[in-house]
């Protein structure tokens, strides 16, 4: 008896449905991934154990009004950043380095204006900076 030898049938395989299912793991992925902005970090702050610092020092505060106008302690200096100057040094000799220095800044005050008080803050090696936001 003679039988027949049966072809073999070349397998193929059918690869769109493993393009399909990676393509929809790649949209998942992408729809469901939250991205950090650039520019934040992640520090962990370290502990400290130590008496608080006195609490009772009132603070020094610096206002930028929405017209760019700065006032020192609730004294009106117009647009003088000189004169803010002057005065917070004799604030600050007069109370110490530091003394808490608080910016209080229009919502709708010139950029320039915040970022000029800060500078100032830096150039005087203010340590104790806040900047005053509504809650």
């Amino acid at each position: 008896m003679r039988f027949r030898v049966q072809q073999k049938e070349a397998i193929q395989l059918n690869l769109t449905p493993l393009i399909d299912v990676v393509f929809l793991l790649l949209i998942f992925f992408m729809l469901t991934t939250t991205f950090k902005p650039p520019n934040t970090l992640e520090i962990a702050l370290p502990k400290a154990s130590g008496a608080k610092a006195n609490e009772a020092v009132l603070p020094i505060q610096i206002g930028v009004d929405k017209m760019g106008r700065y006032s020192f302690k609730q004294q009106d200096l117009g647009t003088d950043l000189m004169r803010l100057k002057m005065l917070l040094e004799q604030s600050l000799t007069q109370t110490g380095l530091n003394t808490p220095i608080w910016v209080v800044g229009d919502q709708q005050a010139p950029h320039q204006a915040v970022v000029s008080v800060l500078e100032l803050a830096n150039q005087l090696e203010i340590t104790q900076l806040k900047i005053l936001t509504a809650t």
